[in-house]
């Protein structure tokens, strides 16, 4: 990959841009108004978000020396990482199903799938990452986003059980 498309690739993966993504999933969310799936989104992505927050500030490794862009935060584990696998099995888990067409279906879920491994290897190729650091990355989106949604889903499940016994 040549290094203005890891700048291109660094920029659409920052804060700001990963917001505005995040924003329009909502506002989706909300105007079919799938209030436990906004929950469930939001819920994921806050806590992983969180989690890497807390383990880099645990760790405080700092970054590699040759990293090709300046990053002021700490290096263990990748944020980008986490944050790109609990987002595509945030995103399968939520639209995936709703999917009928399956060649549209097959390319939703490609895409979302293919997002972990280049999201991880533009954070290596830019030097801002050891192996290491985004494979526990990926090991910290996948762990704290499967938590949530079956947390949240038993909730949610729960609640809903409580409400049906309540109206007979």
């Amino acid at each position: 990959m040549s290094e203005p498309l890891l700048h291109i690739v660094h920029f659409l993966t920052d804060i700001p841009v990963f917001a505005i993504g995040a924003l329009v999933v909502v506002g989706f969310l909300v105007y079919k108004r799938e209030y436990k799936n906004v929950v469930i989104f939001v819920s994921v992505m806050g806590i992983a978000l969180a989690s890497v927050v807390i383990l880099k500030t645990y760790f405080a490794v700092p970054r590699p020396d040759e990293a090709l862009v300046a990053l002021s935060t700490f290096s263990f584990p990748s944020g980008h990482s986490a944050l790109v696998v609990a987002l595509s099995i945030v995103m399968l888990y939520l639209f995936s199903h709703r999917i009928e067409h399956k060649g549209l279906r097959y390319t939703h879920d490609g895409v979302w799938i293919a997002m972990v491994p280049f999201i991880g290897y533009s954070r290596l190729a830019l030097g801002v990452h050891r192996p290491e650091e985004v494979i526990a990355g990926f090991i910290v989106g996948a762990v704290v986003t499967l938590i949530t949604i079956a947390f949240l889903t038993r909730i949610f499940t729960k609640k809903l059980k409580q409400v049906s016994v309540r109206k007979h």
